[in-house]
């Protein structure tokens, strides 16, 4: 009988356990991508930091990747939400393209930093989140990529995927490295807790010929949540 009186007790403990855990667990999308928001010539009227390039796929939607904050291979400037991101890889800056400045977008452009593999890829990016800003925020986390004009054409994939605090992960469609501009892939990550951690993941595709993968690096951005029109009130 007092065997039953505890089952009857712990039951309804372990579901309730388990609506905690999943309601912490993060959730990870793939949200598309923006081709080409910056040429490779210096201009100055263009860019991923530059407002006055349209870009769809922006989180906040103001035009300006990593408004929050940004890490390339180059140049760091974190968001308060995050303790670390590092992008890694075989860094080399030869062949890229130009891009803007992150401290002076409409100043003249600067070499185009990348992180590329000739193998079958790796861990490109590890993020660590801090702090409980973003739990009831979505972030749109956006991978630049063919920030190069001299890789041998190609394809990739980029997986984004959750190595602490849950297993979430998400990869995007093949992207093709076309050394035309700057593209960038977004992933939309919904209940992050302080202490999670994530990866970059890039995975070469099967198109001929495939020489190399690569990011140019990680840019952070808090989606706009849209104001209720007049009509819906």
């Amino acid at each position: 009988m007092k065997l039953n009186q505890q089952m009857k007790t712990l039951l309804p403990l372990a579901a309730f356990a388990g609506l905690v855990a999943s309601a912490q667990a993060a959730t990870i999308m793939n949200a598309g991508g923006d081709l080409n928001v910056e040429s490779f010539a210096n201009d100055l009227t263009d860019g991923w930091r530059n407002a006055t390039t349209a870009k769809p796929g922006d989180g906040d939607g103001d035009n300006i990747l990593g408004t929050d904050g940004y890490s390339l291979t180059t140049s760091t400037d974190l968001p308060s939400y995050v303790l670390s991101a590092v992008v890694s890889g075989t860094h080399n800056t030869s062949n890229g393209g130009f891009i803007d400045n992150p401290l002076d977008p409409t100043g003249a452009d600067v070499s185009a930093p990348w992180a590329g593999r000739s193998d079958s890829g790796g861990t490109f990016a590890t993020i660590v989140f801090q702090g409980s800003t973003m739990a009831t925020e979505t972030l749109r986390l956006g991978v630049l990529y063919d920030s190069t004009w001299g890789l041998t054409l190609g394809t990739q994939t980029v997986t984004l995927i959750q190595t602490v605090g849950g297993g979430a992960t998400a990869t995007t469609p093949t992207l093709t490295l076309a050394g035309d501009g700057l593209d960038v892939a977004y992933f939309d990550v919904t209940g992050i807790q302080s202490g999670d951690t994530f990866q970059v993941r890039v995975t070469k595709g099967t198109a001929s010929p495939v020489a190399w993968t690569m990011i140019g690096g990680v840019t952070f951005d808090t989606v706009a949540v849209p104001e209720p029109s007049t009509t819906a009130l």
